[in-house]
């Protein structure tokens, strides 16, 4: 099952959408978000295996972003180290995948790896976060097959 919207399709597979019905016009850029889409179901494993459980169910997600005045996005990031002292994230990196522009980060604490990409499109940005077990390479692949519509 494929994402659509006005600009882009996504081959997520299996998803759920969620529409926010009045985003915040103020405050953290990234918690300013149009829409949040969940996907990466979370796989059913023994307890004594299952290492992150989701509330929801799901264990990735997108949001759909407005797009950011410049310096606002690198701002943020940098302000989200001294919140988390226990944890590290590594520098954005800027880099194409599929045609798009991306920045890609990588927020760490424990075994917890969280990779975000943030996809820089013409209506809107669009930031995937893997799942804590650190599946960043699937989210390459989905932004390979991701397309203008």
């Amino acid at each position: 099952m494929d994402y659509i919207n006005a600009e882009l399709r996504i081959p997520f597979g299996d998803f759920e959408r969620r529409i926010i019905p009045q985003p915040p016009a103020e405050g953290p850029y990234f918690d300013r978000y149009l829409e949040i889409v969940k996907f990466c179901r979370e796989p059913v494993l023994p307890p004594h295996i299952q290492q992150v459980h989701s509330n929801d169910g799901w264990l990735c997600e997108m949001r759909v972003l407005p797009i950011a005045k410049p310096g606002e996005i690198l701002a943020e990031i940098e302000t989200i180290q001294p919140r988390t002292g226990h944890a590290t994230i590594t520098p954005v990196n800027e880099e194409s995948i599929g045609g798009f522009t991306i920045l890609y980060w990588r927020y760490q604490s424990g075994k917890t790896r969280l990779d975000h990409f943030l996809l820089l499109a013409t209506l809107h940005y669009y930031l995937l976060i893997s799942s804590p077990y650190g599946d960043g390479e699937n989210i390459r692949k989905l932004i390979e097959s991701t397309e203008y519509v």
